[in-house]
């Protein structure tokens, strides 16, 4: 999955993981560390959480005397990022010693609407209801199994199979029709209600979305969408990214 995000963010910086790089690791040394410890200090967001009895403005006053420092004016730190399509579909390859192979699709749309996204997302592979699950696992057996992910923060979803190593090219082909038939209006209304149930009853309070809103709120905008509204965006998606792992005894 690495080299799939590596690929489908080429030259962006969630092409790395987290904890970035082993040489970055280990070119670090005990000046470059502090110097980050001093940037946490300054320019940080710091949350303390107070738990027990009794008074707690003692804590504050060691807190704030603590922190009292040059610390510069924090500001919300800007998570969310969408990744741009590429003008050609990009492809990439790794060699395991597996017993089947992984399929992961990256899809990047020309808008953002994250309501609809994740109602997309669900209608499309997220849900036990959903068309990736119904057809092209149940149906089809073409997988063990397909699920579609959406990144809030990148704006892309990745649709990620397990696949017998010969059903690899009816796999992808499927799963990229599958994406078209949404486009067309093919589903029934009550997949898409169903899909806005499902999505509704897992929301949680969570401001990863670039603005702070209560889940009442969030929830109102998921049965707000529209089948218009789901058809339009996925005629926007171009597929950006195929990755396979594939076994190293293959030729």
């Amino acid at each position: 999955m690495q080299l799939a995000l590596e690929t489908a963010y080429i030259g962006e910086p969630s092409a790395q993981k987290h904890y970035g790089s082993r040489e970055a690791v280990e070119a670090l040394t005990p000046e470059k560390a502090y110097k980050v410890y001093l940037k946490l200090l300054s320019e940080a967001k710091i949350e303390i959480s107070f738990c027990g009895g009794g008074d707690f403005e003692e804590s504050v006053e060691l807190f704030e005397k603590a922190f009292n420092t040059s610390r510069a004016t924090w500001k919300t730190p800007q998570i969310i990022s969408y990744s741009p399509a590429k003008q050609e579909t990009a492809y990439a390859e790794k060699a395991m010693n597996v017993m089947q192979a992984n399929l992961v699709l990256a899809f990047k749309p020309k808008s953002y609407n994250q309501a609809v996204f994740e109602i997309l997302c669900g209608l499309y592979g997220g849900t036990a209801s959903s068309k990736l699950f119904m057809n092209v696992r149940e149906k089809m057996s073409l997988c063990y199994f397909c699920s579609s992910i959406y990144s809030v923060n990148k704006g892309t979803m990745f649709v990620v199979s397990a696949v017998e190593f010969s059903n690899v090219e009816k796999a992808k082909n499927e799963i990229i029709r599958q994406l078209s038939l949404i486009a067309e209006g093919d589903f029934t209304d009550s997949e898409l209600e169903n899909t806005k149930l499902s999505l509704a009853s897992s929301v949680e309070s969570r401001n990863d979305r670039g603005e702070l809103i209560t889940p009442d709120e969030y929830i109102n905008r998921l049965y707000s969408v529209t089948r218009e509204d789901v058809t339009l965006l996925a005629k926007e998606f171009t597929l950006d990214t195929v990755f396979i792992l594939k076994n190293s005894e293959e030729k």
